[in-house]
């Protein structure tokens, strides 16, 4: 959309901007940073102000995620408010979804139906935010599993699967692993990585492609084993 697309070219000016050569002075960078801080905190205020939920999620998360190396308190802030936002927007595609399905099925007179499922905002606002910090990676995995209220037998009751909050995890540590993140994904799969599941197994494959990092998938193997 064009608003994103705007927000895009100043976050990479303000980027641009923050990087100091090693040879400038001081004083020149801490103006350099007040700069990019003010114009990012300018815009997360018009993006707040966005009655589409999704843009504002989406925006206010990647002004969060530039402005994390300048002011990180006021990015974990960006970020809860990016999660707001998600929130509301995932509860909203949703609704969508369920009456397409309705329509389709009042329709046709059938139990099937044919859609394509709708973004997860709120995985992207978790994957961008679980870079910068796992302790707010792992304050959004914890809202997720709250308000979908996962009974703690899950995985008893469905063997050789996970349930849908360590799924979330696994995912979240995969998307990191596949960008480069690995220290970050290790952190966000090694909890779930003490079951023996399809899911695991395969986080496992992945991990050992990377040639500086089979070891590490090796002696996770051998631990669930």
């Amino acid at each position: 959309m064009k608003i994103l697309h705007i927000i895009s070219l100043s976050l990479c000016v303000v980027a641009a901007h923050a990087q100091v050569p090693s040879k400038a002075a001081a004083e020149k960078e801490r103006l350099r940073r007040q700069q990019a801080r003010s114009l990012l905190v300018a815009l997360s205020t018009d993006a707040r102000a966005f009655h589409d939920q999704t843009l504002r999620a989406r925006s206010l998360a990647r002004i969060a995620d530039a402005l994390w190396t300048v002011d990180a308190e006021q990015s974990r802030l960006l970020f809860r408010k990016a999660w707001e936002a998600a929130e509301v927007a995932d509860r909203e595609s949703d609704q969508k979804l369920q009456e397409s399905i309705r329509q389709q099925q009042a329709k046709t007179g059938r139990s099937g139906y044919a859609t394509t499922l709708p973004p997860n905002i709120r995985r992207e606002v978790l994957r961008l935010a679980a870079r910068h910090e796992r302790a707010l990676g792992e304050e959004f995995l914890e809202k997720l599993k709250a308000e979908r209220a996962e009974a703690a037998n899950s995985i008893k009751l469905n063997p050789g699967r996970l349930n849908e909050s360590l799924g979330q995890r696994l995912d979240v540590a995969r998307e990191l692993l596949a960008t480069g993140y690995t220290e970050r994904a290790l952190q966000f799969a090694d909890p779930v990585l003490t079951t023996v599941t399809m899911e695991t197994i395969n986080f496992l494959v992945d991990l050992r492609a990377k040639d500086d990092l089979s070891g590490e998938a090796d002696r996770r193997y051998a631990a669930l084993l």
